[in-house]
């Protein structure tokens, strides 16, 4: 009887072991690799050089039934050569929750813009918003949520 209340145990640990890494230490470590990524991509464009820029057109779109998406097309010069993009930011296009916030973010026809461009490759080049902090938010979630999922999954196996 002894022996079949200790494999009940002993799988009741291991499954709440296994729970433990699929709520906790999973996604921490996955949020921690994707703000790692971000930073380290928000970190490369920054080196890259700047040059002004004006928007040639933009338009709020309805992104979702409670988001509002902004899409620029820009342009810009390098070398003496007129370029054109509408990416925003490597994760694209920026949405908000709201049209007022959208709004407000909202640059006119015409504006002036710094363009961040790669200098291996001029075309590619991004409209880069310098106050989005999303990877210091990310990051640090993520290695809560991982050392949450580490922390408990050990201390159900110490109490077995």
């Amino acid at each position: 009887m002894t022996d079949i209340k200790e494999k009940k145990s002993i799988k009741t640990t291991v499954l709440g072991i296994i729970f433990i890494f699929l709520v906790f230490a999973i996604p921490g470590g996955l949020m921690t690799g994707a703000g790692v990524q971000m930073l380290v991509s928000r970190m490369t464009i920054e080196a890259w050089p700047r040059v002004p820029g004006a928007v040639l057109s933009l338009k709020m779109e309805r992104g979702s039934e409670d988001s509002y998406c902004l899409s620029y097309v820009y342009t810009y010069e390098v070398d003496g050569n007129k370029l054109t993009n509408n990416v925003f930011s490597p994760s694209g296009d920026y949405c908000y929750g709201d049209e007022e916030m959208a709004s407000h973010y909202f640059l006119k026809e015409g504006a002036a813009v710094t363009v961040y461009y790669n200098p291996e490759n001029p075309a590619e080049s991004y409209l880069f918003n310098d106050d989005f902090p999303t990877p210091y938010f990310i990051i640090p979630m993520g290695v809560g949520l991982l050392a949450i999922g580490i922390g408990v999954a050990i201390s159900i196996f110490r109490k077995r």
